[in-house]
């Protein structure tokens, strides 16, 4: 009498066919987590891309509308106005961030240390008078970008020659402020420069080390009203 064959699997076999089934389980969630991760680490990355984009946007119009008109400085010299070391800068533009365009204010902005990071920080007032200097106490500083390695300023000042004489001429404490062909400076005065920069750039250093470096174009006639204390 023939005995009738069990089809069915084996204890062994059914333990063999689930540790290869854990295996081929665990392979594939690694793959999907790494997956994942990397999608957000493209979303970071993007997002920060998106961030920065939106806030070099803002400073387009406040450069491009800088004002170019002369002020009387508090000696009674006339001059345009804009100052700037690596640090900080002040200058008067017709399109504010904060507002937009159609009424001047007086600009400042400065790199602000935050622990381990810095900060791109910017104010801004309105009816700002140079002749009887700028009074700050009520304006709020606001972070523009933050999260930084390293933050710095330059300045694009244009050809300036002496009226007479040669620049190796003038005392050298006024050699800074003249040249016979644009350069790229760390520190920047429109009163000696007798004019205002053609460029300006932010650069940025981010935790990552990697380098960024907005520049943006500064107008030299201005279409805006000299002020009534101005020439």
């Amino acid at each position: 009498m023939k005995h009738k064959t069990n089809s069915g699997f084996t204890i062994i076999e059914m333990l063999v066919a689930l540790v290869i089934f854990s295996a081929l389980l665990s392979v594939t969630l690694v793959g999907f987590q790494q997956g994942i991760n990397s999608w957000k680490r493209s979303l970071k990355g993007l997002s920060e891309q998106q961030y920065l984009l939106k806030r070099e946007q803002w400073f387009y119009p406040l450069f491009e509308q800088a004002i170019a008109a002369e002020y009387i400085y508090p000696e009674g010299v006339l001059g345009v106005y804009f100052e700037g070391n690596t640090e900080q800068m002040q200058f008067v533009s017709g399109s504010p961030i904060l507002t937009g365009p159609g009424r001047n204010a007086g600009i400042e902005m400065r790199v602000h240390k935050e622990g381990n990071t810095e900060q791109l920080q910017y104010r801004q007032k309105f009816n700002a008078d140079i002749q009887r200097g700028f009074n700050w106490d009520r304006e709020k500083w606001y972070t523009l970008v933050k999260d930084m390695k390293q933050i710095q300023f330059e300045y694009l000042a244009g050809v300036h020659l002496p009226s007479w004489g040669m620049i190796s001429g003038l005392a050298p404490e006024q050699q800074q402020y003249y040249r016979d062909s644009p350069a790229w400076i760390s520190t920047f005065k429109g009163k000696e420069e007798e004019s205002l920069p053609h460029q300006v750039a932010i650069i940025f250093t981010t935790e990552k080390n990697k380098h960024i470096r907005w520049e943006f174009s500064v107008t030299y006639n201005s279409d805006a009203l000299a002020p009534m204390f101005g020439n």
